[in-house]
């Protein structure tokens, strides 16, 4: 309130207190000022209406005091709540912040174990690349060197045309020189054509059933290497899905156990329980898994499905037992001996299989006898040159067959 408006309440004061007492009053209304309501009044009344002022003051200013206080001790009550909310809330924080780094930390050892097996599984990957290359290589200096052969093949087939076209232009010659021998030997000659065409014939064939084989050969190859490769992609896929797969179940799991514990409100026997089934079940899960994707035996299958939960078992029981590390190390090893096993088996099968026959290790024999036999010319001294040449030309053994090689391909389609 202003000074003048102090005054105004002052005289209306006054007139209650004049008019209760019966003493003349002096109007006082807002429109008009306080020198018009304290200007009729005279020195007694003057005093009076200056000592109903003070006390009025008094009042007013006892009146904001009280009002002070109170706003005072509203405001700190309220500072006092809010510091107590601001203590709780920040109590709650820092519960949910030491949750949080729990959670970060699991996570991030969750992801530090998965990038180990996605390395171990991209290095047996690359294994695995690395023998299909030389498989692949293997068959491709294989085909060259059977490509060399025919070459080679060709090429003494051809020295033994023009040997044998020498020794028919020797003796024509001949026969010029007398007509008796022209006659019988033209005969000779002309049998004797039709045995080499003949047998051009039949090697031209079986060269090309050779090339044919050899085409097919290289697209069966091509078709294996494809499909490896196909298998390595949908391998890749399979693995990531199935790590997609573990993080989702790990996931629920996590959220299954949170619940679990705050609905069980510290019941520790049963919490670890309860944890230990579901760890080892996912663990079981996941074993079982990647045993038939990689194909482990039954046997190795049966000790994985035994000794999981007899693992299982042992902890909840006795609170002895193998933890993961051990458990999966102890499997490997029984999973490899188990392999190691039946390879042995395996070899000693095939040592006492059946051996490469004698008719194909002469067939190889006369192969090479008729690759490194060197050509002779024959000289045409009396009647039966020509025959003796033809003779000649039938007794090389049947080297461009090649049967080495086609006995070899089949045993080699027959282990496929």
């Amino acid at each position: 309130m202003t000074e003048e408006e102090m005054g105004k309440l002052s005289v209306r004061l006054l007139n209650c207190q004049s008019a209760v007492e019966g003493r003349p009053t002096f109007p006082c209304t807002d429109e008009m000022t306080l020198r018009d309501c304290t200007r009729s009044m005279d020195q007694h009344t003057w005093n009076s209406y200056h000592l109903i002022s003070n006390r009025a003051r008094a009042v007013c200013f006892s009146t904001r005091q009280q009002q002070f206080y109170a706003k005072t001790e509203m405001t700190v009550n309220k500072l006092v709540w809010s510091s107590e909310k601001q203590v709780e809330a920040m109590s709650e924080l820092e519960r949910s912040q030491e949750k949080v780094s729990s959670l970060t930390s699991e996570t991030l050892d969750a992801v530090a174990s998965g990038h180990v097996k996605l390395l171990l599984e991209q290095e047996r990957l690359a294994q695995s690349q690395g023998k299909i290359q030389s498989f692949v290589e293997d068959n491709l200096e294989q085909l060259r060197k059977e490509k060399a052969l025919i070459s080679a093949g060709q090429k003494e087939l051809a020295a033994m045309t023009e040997d044998v076209r020498k020794r028919l232009d020797a003796a024509s010659s001949t026969m010029l020189e007398n007509e008796e021998q022209r006659q019988s030997s033209h005969r000779d000659l002309l049998r004797d054509l039709s045995v080499v065409q003949e047998k051009a014939k039949l090697v031209y064939e079986k060269i090309d059933n050779s090339t044919q084989k050899i085409l097919g050969h290289h697209n069966i190859a091509a078709e294996q290497l494809k499909e490896t490769l196909e298998s390595l992609s949908q391998i890749n896929t399979s693995i990531a899905y199935l790590f997609e797969v573990v993080e989702k179940t790990r996931v629920e799991v996590d959220r299954k156990l949170n619940w679990v514990t705050s609905l069980l409100q510290g019941t520790d026997s049963q919490l670890s329980t309860i944890y230990t089934c579901v760890c080892h079940g996912f663990y079981l899960l996941l074993t079982m898994s990647l045993a038939a994707f990689l194909r482990v035996p039954m046997t190795s299958r049966v000790v994985m499905l035994f000794m999981i939960p007899l693992n299982a078992v042992s902890e909840m029981r006795q609170s002895c037992c193998l933890n993961f590390a051990s458990l999966t190390l102890f499997l490997i090893m029984f999973v490899s001996v188990d392999y190691i096993t039946r390879a042995v088996r395996r070899i000693r099968g095939c040592r006492s299989g059946p051996r490469l026959d004698e008719s194909t290790y002469l067939d190889a024999k006369s192969l090479l006898w008729a690759s490194s036999r060197p050509i002779q010319t024959l000289v045409p001294t009396r009647e039966g040159s020509v025959a003796a040449a033809a003779n000649q030309f039938n007794e090389r053994p049947e080297g461009l067959q090649v049967p080495a090689l086609r006995n070899r391909r089949h045993r080699r389609n027959s282990n496929r």
